[in-house]
């Protein structure tokens, strides 16, 4: 059974699209055609579709299935809306503090030393998502000076990096 013939017993099957619809109206992240659509083929790629014993344990699966994939939609979404979030933060902080240099170069740049394990990173990642070094020194323990004292040396780090790019 392909995806095209899950799609077609679906659309003529009452409750599978009443629930599908139903969840949906919970999710504001997600379509009911969508569901569907990812329910079926997820549905499509059961090793045994003949597994169920009656129609009460296939429709308990996929609800479960549609369930899951609403949860994957809505992590999605989110993940996008945060990824997004912060490039708008980043952008801002480098047409601030980087006024002179290309701002998405910035942002690469920026990204790039997030994904460096030191110990500078938390500091930057706080100061990325626009807390101050009074903010990011009490969350950390430190004090604020030492917090600034850092911020300034990943803007130096920062410069450096996308000079020694463009040599």
């Amino acid at each position: 059974m392909g995806i095209r013939d899950l799609e077609f017993i679906a659309a003529r099957f009452g409750w599978f699209r009443t629930h599908a619809s139903r969840i949906a109206r919970k999710n504001h992240h997600t379509d009911t055609h969508e569901l569907v659509s990812t329910t079926c083929r997820r549905m499509g790629e059961l090793p045994d579709a003949d597994r169920f014993s009656s129609t009460d344990e296939f429709c308990a699966y996929t609800n479960r299935v549609m369930t899951n994939a609403s949860i994957d939609h809505a992590r999605k979404a989110k993940s996008e809306q945060f990824k997004r979030e912060q490039k708008e933060i980043m952008l801002r902080l480098a047409s601030i503090d980087f006024p002179d240099l290309e701002q998405e170069l910035v942002v690469e740049t920026i990204n790039e030393m997030l994904m460096l394990d030191t110990g500078q990173r938390t500091i930057l990642q706080q100061y990325c998502k626009g807390f101050s070094s009074r903010q990011i020194a009490d969350q950390m323990g430190m004090k604020a000076s030492t917090v600034r004292t850092r911020i300034a040396d990943c803007k130096r780090e920062i410069r450096a990096h996308i000079e020694s790019r463009r040599a």
